[in-house]
Formats: C-alpha cells, structure tokens, sequence
C-alpha cells in the first residue's frame, strides 16, 4: 500500500509533502506532531517509502510509491539498509541511540535515494541525546532525511524544533476512524468518544482488543488497583482513555439507571452497578482529574508517580462501588 492508499485521513499532508517530493524540493528534517493514535508513524513510514521508491507511480493526482519495486517491499517488511527506525529505550531516548543515528547517516544510501532516520516519541530523548541530535539537525548529511514523530512538541528543545520543517497531524473524523477500525479482524461496533479521531490506540498490533481493555479497566475498578504496570505512555493514555469512558458510564447510570445507555460496562456489569449510585459529585471530580492526568502525558509524566495516585483513586472508587 501506499501513502495515499494505506493511510486514512491527512489528505491535506499527503498532497504538501508528495508535491514537495516530486519537485525536489522536500526538508532535510520533518517534525509530525499530534496526538496518540492519529496515524503519524504510519504516515513517516509510507513517506520513507515513498522517498526511495524506484518506480513512483501517480495515485489520485499525487506521485507515491508503487509498493511493489524491491525497496518498497524492503520498507514494508522492515528491512531496508537505507531506513533506521529509532524508539525509546524503556522510558527515554538515549545518547548512545543518536550516536547510532550519526553513524547510519554518515554512509551514503545503499540502495535508495536518501538514507531516512524515523524517531518514534521524539519528545522522550533526554538532555544529553537532545544535545547531541541538536548538532545533527544544524549539519545534516548529504542525501539524507530526518523525520521527528512526537505527541508533545512542547517538550522538544526549541532549537530542535525551529530546525525541522512542522506538519501536524489532527484526529480523524469520526467516518474515518471507523474506516480504520473496519480494517481489523475484530473491529468494534461502537467507538467509545475518546477514541474517535485515534483509531491508532485500539489498532496496533500489540494492543488488546476494545472489549479485552475495558474487561481488564472494569476489573481494576473491582479490584480497586490497577492488575498490570503501563509499558509506556501510549498503553497508559489507552487505560486512561478507557477509565474516562467507564467513568462517563458511571454518571450515566447514577442518573439514569439506564444500563443500555453505557458505551464501556456491558450487560450484566452495567446492570449490576445501575443500582449503585455512590457519590455523583465524587465521580465528575475523579473524571476531570483523570482526564487532566490524561492530557499531561505528553509532558513526560512519571509514569510510577501517575499509577500510584490511580491506585488512590481506585481504592476509593472501590470503596463506594462494592458490596
């Protein structure tokens, strides 16, 4: 697939960043930002594509990849010399992980047209890795492209940011989303709100299906604990988003008793609480306290500090919600 065809949506970002390509006229250095989930590695990954195709071909106007010549087939399995994806190293991008970047940009292409470095969470590099890539970005090397992934632009240094050309990337809407979620296997009939315009946090690969998540939300909330440590801020924000919408289903069932009108607690589980109203008041607080914990994720958060003050509030959720 290509970058028109394989990613939904960013129609607008699509045309800006081809047309550049086709006239030669493309950055040195990329900065995608917008939220968790919006498609932003998918769309870095089919540019690189795109960016050493060997036999572009025009889709819906635009010249993209034609995803069938040996280096689009070679960026689709994750295996091309020219191409260097770089992620955190458990919480933070470190110094050595730029050095390696100095290293791979320091050789000319082996096969394609620019040697294509793709960091992932960018905003996670540390002060010294910072630093160091600062240097890179003043000096790129010849035939080569930088593309900067992140969902918190605030947090990278200034001096990084005003060197890398911006395109933001906005949430979905809502028929798009669901064109992406109707892609999956499993695809959910309802799309809980906090998950319209981010199809990407319920559509990896390595993320529990929609119903899976809120079974084990629906737990913790049980247990008064959260059962399992977050691996990172993306799989943090996806519990988190999920607590809001069973939060939300909580004040519906205080005012309504109305099980048919959750979106997260199915069946028997919205049932068994419809009766149990607890503390209305103490609900709205908790969702607009979590849904401010939510939207200060991208500002490095500690993500053991966040858990120990949402295994508070669960046990004290817990408590006005057993029996």
């Amino acid at each position: 697939m290509s970058l028109v065809n394989h990613v939904v949506g960013h129609n607008r970002q699509k045309a800006i960043l081809l047309k550049a390509l086709e006239r030669g006229r493309e950055a040195t250095s990329y900065l995608f930002s917008g939220e968790s989930g919006v498609g932003k590695g998918l769309f870095a990954l089919e540019y690189a594509k795109a960016v050493n195709c060997l036999t572009p071909k025009r889709v819906e106007g635009l010249l993209d990849a034609c995803d069938q010549c040996s280096s689009c087939r070679k960026v689709s399995s994750g295996n091309h010399p020219d191409l260097m994806v770089v992620e955190p190293e458990g919480d933070q991008i470190k110094i050595d992980q730029i050095r390696e970047i100095t290293e791979f940009l320091s050789f000319s292409p082996y096969e394609g047209n620019k040697k294509v470095v793709i960091v992932r969470d960018a905003e996670r590099m540390n002060q010294a890795a910072s630093n160091a890539f600062l240097k890179t970005l003043e000096e790129p090397p010849d035939k080569s492209l930088i593309i900067l992934v992140t969902a918190s632009e605030e947090s990278l240094l200034e001096t990084i940011r005003s060197r890398c050309f911006r395109i933001k990337f906005a949430p979905l809407s809502k028929t798009d989303t669901r064109r992406v979620l109707d892609g999956l296997e499993e695809a959910p009939k309802k799309i809980p709100p906090l998950f319209i315009g981010r199809p990407g946090l319920i559509a990896g690969d390595d993320r529990l299906s929609v119903k899976e998540l809120f079974n084990t939300v629906t737990n913790d909330i049980k247990k008064g604990t959260i059962s399992k440590r977050w691996a990172d801020r993306a799989e943090a924000d996806l519990w988190l988003s999920c607590l809001l919408v069973l939060l939300r289903d909580l004040v519906v069932l205080s005012e309504t008793s109305d099980p048919t009108a959750c979106i997260g607690f199915e069946g028997r589980q919205a049932k068994s609480l419809a009766g149990k109203t607890g503390s209305l008041d103490f609900i709205i607080d908790l969702y607009q306290r979590v849904n401010e914990l939510r939207k200060a994720l991208v500002f490095n958060l500690n993500l053991s500090l966040l858990s120990n003050y949402i295994n508070t509030c669960l046990e004290e959720l817990h408590g006005k919600y057993s029996s």
